[in-house]
């Protein structure tokens, strides 16, 4: 009877210590990441738009990354108007994890709020639809669709909250 003890207490020591590391390893950010996030908030934004757009979209990602996710970086990058399309392109094309290309879509979105990207760049549009279908997640595929008609300037904004559930149909009793 001990040794059952024995043997479900080093199983759980096991499970919690590999559980406690899988903690540790995932909080693991750069520290390059790390110093920039502990900024004061304007701070945050100044030496953003002084790095090269490549590490923008890799802060962007890791900030998406925490929990809750933070999306104000997609914002800040998006300012930077058209000249950002082809590199945000790249990296959405580049991007090998369907969530990461979900939070690089949400830059498009940020882009494409303030202008009709549909009738100003519409071979984006054609390519980022292309990405979207060779999505392997269906999950993530279908949230980067929900983002799709909104990038293209057909819907109303995208507020990041999903759509309510449908209405169960009533409840039809039938008497014994």
């Amino acid at each position: 009877m001990i040794q059952v003890y024995e043997d479900m207490f080093y199983k759980l020591l096991t499970v919690w210590t590999l559980g406690f590391l899988f903690l540790l390893e995932g909080c693991n950010y750069p520290k390059e990441f790390t110093d920039f996030y502990n900024l004061p908030g304007e701070k945050q934004i100044e030496v953003l738009k002084s790095l090269p757009i490549d590490k923008q979209i890799d802060f962007h990602l890791y900030a998406m990354s925490r929990e809750p996710p933070d999306r104000r970086f997609a914002e800040d990058i998006a300012l930077q108007g058209d000249k950002i399309i082809p590199d945000v392109l790249r990296r959405f094309k580049e991007e090998n994890e369907d969530y990461n290309k979900n939070s690089i879509l949400e830059i498009f979105y940020e882009l494409c709020r303030k202008q009709k990207c549909s009738e100003s760049h519409p071979e984006v549009i054609r390519q980022i639809e292309e990405e979207i279908t060779k999505m392997k997640d269906a999950g993530w595929q279908k949230t980067a669709q929900i983002y799709l008609p909104s990038i293209k300037g057909e819907s109303k904004p995208f507020t990041g909250q999903p759509p309510p559930p449908p209405t169960p149909p009533p409840v039809t009793r039938i008497s014994p």
